[in-house]
Parts: C-alpha cells; sequence; structure tokens
C-alpha cells in the first residue's frame, strides 16, 4: 500500500519525530510512503535524512498568507485588516482552489491511505483542505491526526468552522494522542469523537554514539534540560524565575533549553535572561539533532507548560532515557507522568513547587534514580514507536 503523510508545518519539532518514528517502525514493510510537505518546513531536510524507508517526498509552497504582504509594514493597519479579512473570510474562499490543487498532487502519486498530520486545532489552513480533497479523491481511508490542543473559536469565525467540522466529519476520521485532548475536541468542536493513540518514540537508550559528556553539559553541574519551541506558552518565563530561586540553594545548576524561535522569541528570552541576572546559569542551544545526547547526559527533565499540552513527547523521551521528568500539571500530561513515581509535577505557575522539586532531586540522588527507572518501565509498556506505529496501521486494515 502506498500511504501518503501529509503537513503544513514551519518550525523542527516533535511533530516531525512522530512521523520519522511511524515510518521507521511501520510494521509492514511492504507499505511504501510519500510525504507532502510545505517547503518552507525548517524540518523536512530532517525529515529526509531522517527516515529509513523508502520515502517519496512531494513539496509545494505554502508560505503563511501575511509573508505573502511585502508591502505592508508589520504592525500597521493595512496589515492587520488583510490578515483579519483572510482569517475571518479569506481563507474559506481560497479552499475550493486549494482543494483542487491538491486532488491533482493526490492523483498523481496513486496514494491508497493518507494521514494528515496537525498541530493543534483549528488545524494548518491547507490541512483541512488535504483531507478533504483526499476523500474526494477516492482515498477510503482519510485519517486526521491532532496533536495539539483546542483553541476555541472566535466569534468572527465559529460560524465557518462549525460547518466546516460537519463537513470534515463525514470525509476523514479523527486521531488524537491523550484522552485529554480527545475531550477537548468533544466538548468545543463538531467533529467526530476521536480514537486515542499515545505518541511513541523509538528505543533511545540503544542510539549509537551516545558521549559519556559532551562539550555543553559539564559533569560538575547540575544539569536540567528543556526542549520545545521558544514560543511563550512552554513557559520559559516562569522556568528563569524557578532558576534564580534554585541558584541560592544550588549554585551549580545550569538549565539548557533546546528549541528554535523566531528572532522576537529569542531576543525577548535573552532579555529576560538579562533581567533576572541568571545569565550564567541559562543558555538557548537553539535546534539540536543530538536530542539523545542531551537527554543522556542531564541529570533532570522540565517541562514548565503554561497552556494545554496534549501530550507531552519530550518527556517520554526522557522517561525513555531513565532520567526523572518535572512537568506542569496540565492538559494530558498526568496521562504520560504519574505524579510522585514516573515524576514530579507542580500547576504552571507554580514557581516555588517547581524550585523545590529541583532542590529535593538534587539533594536525593537516590529519588533521582528511581523516578527514572520507573519512568523508563513506563515509557516501555505504553509509549514505544512501534506500539504507535501498529496502532496507526492498524487503522488501515
Amino acid at each position: 500500500m502506498n500511504i501518503g503523510i501529509y503537513l503544513e508545518n514551519y518550525r523542527a519539532g516533535g511533530l516531525d519525530r512522530i512521523i520519522i518514528d511511524t515510518i521507521n517502525h511501520w510494521p509492514n514493510p511492504t507499505d511504501s510512503f510519500t510525504i507532502f510537505c510545505n517547503q518552507e518546513h525548517e524540518g523536512l531536510e530532517w525529515i529526509i535524512e531522517s527516515v529509513d524507508a523508502q520515502v517519496e517526498f512531494v513539496t509545494y509552497e505554502d508560505p503563511k498568507f501575511w509573508e505573502k504582504l511585502p508591502s505592508c509594514s508589520e504592525g500597521s493597519l493595512s496589515r492587520s485588516i488583510l490578515v483579519a479579512w483572510y482569517i475571518v473570510i479569506g481563507c474559506y474562499v481560497m479552499m475550493p482552489f486549494q482543494i483542487f490543487k491538491l486532488r491533482r498532487i493526490f492523483k498523481k502519486s496513486e496514494i491508497e491511505a493518507i494521514f494528515v498530520h496537525n498541530g493543534g486545532w483549528p488545524a494548518a489552513r491547507s490541512s483541512r483542505s488535504a483531507a478533504l480533497a483526499a476523500s474526494m479523491e477516492g482515498i477510503k481511508n482519510v485519517v486526521l491526526v491532532i496533536h495539539g490542543q483546542v483553541n476555541q473559536n472566535n466569534t468572527f469565525f465559529a460560524l465557518q468552522e462549525r460547518i466546516l467540522e460537519k463537513i470534515l466529519s463525514s470525509h476523514c476520521q479523527v486521531v488524537t494522542v491523550s484522552k485529554a485532548a480527545a475531550e477537548s475536541l468533544s466538548k468545543f468542536t463538531k467533529l467526530p469523537k476521536a480514537l486515542v493513540i499515545y505518541n511513541g518514540i523509538r528505543n533511545i537508550t540503544r542510539l549509537e554514539a551516545l558521549k559519556p559528556y559532551n562539550d555543553i553539559l559539564q559533569k560538575e553541574d547540575y544539569r536540567i534540560l528543556a526542549v520545545g519551541t521558544l514560543n511563550s506558552h512552554r513557559g520559559h518565563d516562569v522556568l528563569f524565575e524557578v532558576i534564580k530561586l534554585v541558584i541560592n540553594e544550588v549554585p551549580s545548576i545550569k538549565l539548557y533549553i533546546a528549541g528554535t524561535g523566531s528572532k522576537i522569541e529569542v531576543n525577548q528570552l535573552k532579555a529576560l535572561i538579562q533581567k533576572l541576572g541568571v545569565g550564567d546559569n541559562v543558555f538557548l542551544l537553539g535546534f539540536r539533532k543530538d536530542i539523545p545526547n542531551l537527554m543522556g547526559n542531564c541529570d533532570v527533565f522540565i517541562n514548565p507548560v503554561q497552556k494545554f499540552e496534549s501530550f507531552g513527547l519530550s518527556a517520554v523521551e526522557a522517561m525513555a532515557m531513565g532520567k526523572p521528568v518535572i512537568s506542569s500539571n496540565i492538559g494530558g500530561i498526568p496521562e504520560v507522568i504519574i505524579d510522585g513515581v514516573t515524576g514530579l509535577l507542580a500547576e504552571p505557575k507554580d514557581t516555588e513547587k517547581f524550585a523545590r522539586h529541583l532542590i529535593a532531586l538534587y539533594r536525593n540522588i537516590n529519588l533521582r534514580k528511581k523516578l527514572g527507572a520507573n519512568g523508563l518501565k513506563r515509557y516501555t509498556v505504553f509509549f514505544k514507536a512501534e506500539l504507535m506505529s501498529a496502532n496507526y496501521a492498524g487503522l488501515l486494515l
């Protein structure tokens, strides 16, 4: 079977890792894959380099609408009006043309099933068009995979979204990655009931060439790692406050953040680091391909996400490395991390509790080992890539 995977994405990150691991652990070796991806996606090269199977790549140009407005300066009234028009009216007007274009692409590729991957909901604009185009082209298995949160519809386009969701309901099956995400879809959308398939990752404890200590994380430090994009909901501002609280008790603490962000986001975080006086203890690493090395050499993984977190993929990667995890108690996180057993949880803005957790793990190495060992066991049972891929393959039978 030739299976399509469609995504519109712009930042490299966890979604790319899921697609790579799904393909590399697919249970049927006779199946082939075609990945449809916008050429602007910064993670495309990473996917190409990482997939083991024979995969065809079809790229398309789909820059964000507001990036097509070079004559309008950032923040100008004319630009704001055009962006608002696109969000409320324009994107829906353009959908028939997008569907027509994608039908031609899918027909040429001769795919028999397709997984359309999205972050949150409402999905990337072209992703909804892709699901409809695939169904209209006669592809029987169309699976819409929603990885992130549901953003409640603005009054100005709520009606448009409800109509679109009802249309999509008759054209595709919906999958999401946690019970919490499924509940939010049921509560805030008209999409059909979502099937839950937990994300899974490869067995990174068996990866070769893990360095005992690399040139970034030093053995004598108390090494804390956070992984994720640098947008505001990841909670880096809260985490910097936490580090400032911990420094007095643990001067050797070092926080390393791996993830991409816009120039504005990076500059804002750098300014906050300077303002709080934690420049000697906090390091922004940017996008890294060697996350397993970083995971393997950190003492604690931390995930201070502030808004809805549907799953927590990086936390699972840390668990797979036998590392203790501290995370916000939010969204689907409690489905992944059992508080006090496989990790420690805190309310998103509770800086003092985050700080207490970090200090406790610094002082109690045995607790670190216990949480890490229990996390590894939980990963083995629930979050292996082989299980995730088998569940997705089962949808096509």
